[in-house]
């Protein structure tokens, strides 16, 4: 069984681990050495990042929603207001990441639609996500949850130009909560 609940300060070194694990098993795939070298894997470092996060911005400016299986945290999601300030959006999926053996279970669509929920609870009527135009994910947001792609793209600053990002988005947020019944 999964439980999906909101992330607390102690998840820190959860959420830390998680993304680091699926970041590189994600990216390693796909992108040359160099370009994975750039970005900073420094587990302790992420685990700071996180305890910042969840202590100074959670249910502020960030909801960040965790995954639970058999006792054990298998993925999460972080979202807010849109950090970019793209035209008729106005909030963001800042990150969503599944550890491999818990993929292909529908745990992102979950997260996705929770995390929507509480978008539109806080008066947020649509979401943008930006995803590395060479991520095999923009499959799952556009085929699987049906984001249109926005036709705008920026450089990836880390990857000092090498990479880029495209949007895609939700006009309506509602579109991603199941009815309940």
């Amino acid at each position: 069984m999964t439980l999906i609940r909101p992330a607390t300060l102690n998840d820190a070194a959860a959420i830390a681990t998680i993304h680091l694990s699926s970041w590189i098993a994600a990216f390693s795939q796909f992108l040359p050495d160099e370009i994975v070298a750039l970005k900073n894997l420094d587990e302790t470092a992420e685990i700071k990042k996180w305890q910042g996060r969840l202590n100074e911005e959670e249910g502020k400016t960030r909801w960040t929603f965790l995954s639970i299986q058999e006792g054990q945290a298998v993925a999460f999601i972080t979202g807010g207001p849109d950090r970019s300030e793209t035209a008729n959006y106005d909030a963001e999926l800042y990150q969503i990441y599944v550890l491999p053996d818990a993929q292909q279970q529908g745990l992102g669509k979950d997260l996705v639609s929770i995390l929507a929920k509480k978008l539109a609870e806080k008066g947020f009527r649509s979401m943008l996500v930006w995803v590395m135009t060479e991520n095999p994910a923009i499959k799952f947001y556009h085929d699987g949850l049906g984001a249109q792609n926005l036709e705008q793209i920026r450089p990836i600053p880390e990857t000092k130009g090498a990479l880029e990002e495209a949007a895609y988005g939700w006009p309506d947020i509602r579109s991603l909560v199941p009815d309940e019944e």
